[in-house]
């Protein structure tokens, strides 16, 4: 009887320490792909600015009639599955050193892309001697 007793808690020690070192291992995991689907969407996100830049040019007229759409789709994304949202602001510096905002126009809402969602900064001088700077956030869509 004795034998049998310790062979039950021995096993039950053995399920115990096997299940912690499961779980720890699943976690890793899953930290690890996390990581890995960050660069993933920054590249998205650098692609999306970029095209825009590509489109609109240093061209004070095109961007002042440039609109984010709406359609998540309608941007190049490398990948399926990934949610986009634009923002552009243009700028402005008057003689004396002051920075003044002259226009922000801002595609789908950065809301629901959560907050594990990418930033990638990009801008250009325009012509007339504005500033845009164009902001593209990109996610995975559940």
């Amino acid at each position: 009887m004795d034998q049998a007793f310790e062979a039950a808690i021995a096993f039950a020690i053995f399920v115990a320490a096997f299940s912690v070192s499961q779980y720890t291992a699943v976690a890793v995991y899953e930290s690890s792909m996390n990581r890995l689907s960050e660069p993933r969407l920054e590249a998205a996100a650098c692609i999306v600015a970029s095209e825009i830049l590509l489109q609109n040019g240093n061209s004070s007229e095109k961007w002042s009639s440039w609109e984010p759409v709406y359609e998540t789709g309608y941007y190049f994304s490398p990948a399926s599955g990934v949610g986009v949202a634009i923002r552009a602001t243009c700028y402005s510096l008057d003689p004396s050193g002051v920075v003044t905002i002259l226009w922000t126009k801002q595609g789908p809402s950065q809301e629901p892309l959560g907050r594990y969602a990418q930033k990638y900064v990009d801008g250009v001088i325009l012509e007339d001697g504005t500033f845009v700077r164009v902001e593209a956030y990109a996610s995975d869509i559940f």
